[in-house]
């Protein structure tokens, strides 16, 4: 695991350093036309299992023999930031990315009412947190809405996720409830058809992690 991870965030910053080489970034102001720069670079990355790491809270199921359940994670949010841990690999991307002039923002599913406790652990971590750069769950999973809202301020250059909806919505799973066998068949085959489709986009604009 945590060589798999090392390695997806040596390739975002291979990728990174890629992004930063167009000529958009290194002309001088002077040489820039029109609106060729005119947002600024950034980041989208998730938090859960792609910066920070919730081994713990898994941890406690399994020795608990439990299944997920809302309310055990939202306890886990509220009371145990101090119990988390970080992603191997993330810490040094996120602050050499920083340092290159590139704005991480954080798109996460974690609850909007517990954002001073996220915030408590990104800070424990020494990890920046750019204005509105933590965008959190506020009654939708879709992320869309806050991606498209990162997009409006910025050039995002690569996202970086655990999940595949931590890029595009499209990879839902549909529900799977009271599905015949050949219905959860087609519908494990569409998912799997859509990375197909986005399969250029792996590795290169979207990096996941394990």
């Amino acid at each position: 695991y945590k060589a798999a991870t090392l390695s997806a965030y040596a390739l975002a910053r291979l990728r990174l350093d890629e992004a930063l080489a167009d000529p958009r970034w290194t002309a001088a102001p002077e040489e820039q036309q029109g609106d060729y720069a005119a947002l600024p670079p950034a980041i989208i990355m998730d938090l859960d299992e792609t910066v920070l790491n919730n081994a713990g809270f898994q941890a406690s199921q399994l020795r608990s023999g439990l299944a997920y359940d809302q309310r055990l994670w939202d306890n886990w949010e509220e009371k145990h930031s101090a119990h988390l841990g970080l992603v191997p690999g993330a810490k040094r991307f996120i602050l050499e990315a920083t340092k290159m002039g590139v704005k991480v923002i954080y798109v996460s599913n974690r609850n909007q009412k517990f954002i001073d406790h996220t915030k408590e652990a990104l800070v424990r971590f020494e990890l920046p947190i750019v204005e509105d750069g933590l965008l959190l769950n506020t009654g939708s999973n879709d992320k869309t809405p806050r991606f498209e809202q990162v997009k409006k301020k910025y050039d995002v250059l690569l996202m970086i996720g655990d999940n595949l909806r931590d890029f595009e919505e499209q990879f839902k799973c549909p529900d799977l409830g009271q599905k015949t066998p050949e219905q959860l068949e087609a519908a494990i085959q569409t998912r799997k058809d859509r990375v197909d489709q986005a399969e250029g986009s792996f590795g290169e604009r979207w990096i996941i992690l394990p």
